[in-house]
């Protein structure tokens, strides 16, 4: 299993190459911190446990360029949008429902957008990963492109 910071070189490759204006994040937390700090985008966090919620509204609960969205919801969870596309998709969440958004997010992309997996290397996800391709791979967090 990748270390748990392991996203952040790919995150900052991805907000220094892309620089998204809208994002959407399953799994607040230090991807958060990562995205405010290289990137102007307003971020759309999404969590399903209330006690990570909570942390993460003493974190970033005031900070205007943060909606934090608790969603403990499985259907609601994945395909909730907020009415907006996105340039770019972090998947960090609940490990169960990750091949469930990355198949989501796909309607949720701008047609420039991309999509980052944290843990890529469990090939658990296979099946939503294998619905991009894969652009680059870093420390067990793969940036992909739909195909």
């Amino acid at each position: 299993m990748a270390p748990f910071d392991s996203y952040k070189d790919l995150l900052i490759y991805i907000c220094t190459l892309y620089e998204p204006k809208n994002v959407l994040e399953y799994g607040p937390g230090g991807s958060t911190s990562v995205i405010l700090k290289y990137s102007d985008a307003h971020i759309h966090s999404i969590e399903h446990e209330h006690r990570w919620y909570q942390k993460a509204k003493e974190n970033f609960g005031n900070n205007e360029r943060v909606d934090l969205h608790y969603i403990p919801d499985h259907d609601d969870y994945i395909t909730s949008d907020f009415g907006l596309k996105y340039d770019f998709i972090f998947v960090d969440g609940l490990c169960a429902w990750r091949v469930d958004c990355l198949k989501n997010a796909l309607n949720k992309l701008k047609p420039d957008g991309v999509v980052a997996l944290h843990d890529s290397e469990r090939t658990i996800y296979d099946e939503g990963v294998n619905l991009y391709e894969k652009k680059l791979e870093l420390g067990g967090t793969v940036l992909l492109i739909p195909k």
